[in-house]
């Protein structure tokens, strides 16, 4: 698949339809921890569609939010990006059924936008999908929708380390 035509499609579409509930902990999956683990939870899996869905409530005292920007808070674009891979790196985990959390590092942003403000005090929920990966690299799209409006879609390349 092109690039390019996922990106559009992303605009367009929800990544998720139906999936399976899950209950095992953020922490168990990708090796982040606060302040910096931007997936509260993980809420359902399509491992054969490879697509996944989870969740993040944007606290209104996040300090970052008073300089980003006063009297106008968003929560930074960069970060939603950051919560997508992360659910991504939760999905790669889940399809490699492995133990410890999958290594990897963002290599490229090939896709980034950002269509609504993240405003404080909203749980937002996040989508991925694993588009294509093999033993050294992947490809990682994802959506952070507000209820029906979509925030922000990227896709991200990461290597596997």
């Amino acid at each position: 698949m092109q690039l390019d035509d996922l990106a559009r499609r992303l605009r367009r579409e929800r990544l998720v339809a139906a999936a399976t509930p899950v209950s095992t902990p953020v922490e168990r999956m990708i090796p982040h921890r606060h302040p910096m683990r931007l997936v509260d939870r993980v809420e359902s899996v399509d491992l054969a569609a490879q697509t996944i869905r989870g969740v993040r409530h944007v606290s209104a005292d996040d300090p970052l939010l008073a300089g980003h920007f006063p009297g106008e808070p968003v929560y930074p674009g960069v970060l939603q990006l950051e919560m997508m891979g992360q659910l991504g790196l939760c999905l790669l985990w889940m399809l490699e059924e492995g133990d410890a959390p999958v290594d990897a590092r963002l290599m490229k942003v090939h896709h980034g936008t950002f269509l609504a403000p993240v405003r404080p005090g909203v749980e937002v929920t996040i989508e991925a999908a694993a588009v294509e990966r093999d033993a050294l690299a992947g490809v990682i799209a994802g959506q952070v929708w507000d209820g029906a409006t979509l925030c922000s879609t990227g896709v991200m390349e990461v290597y596997f380390a």
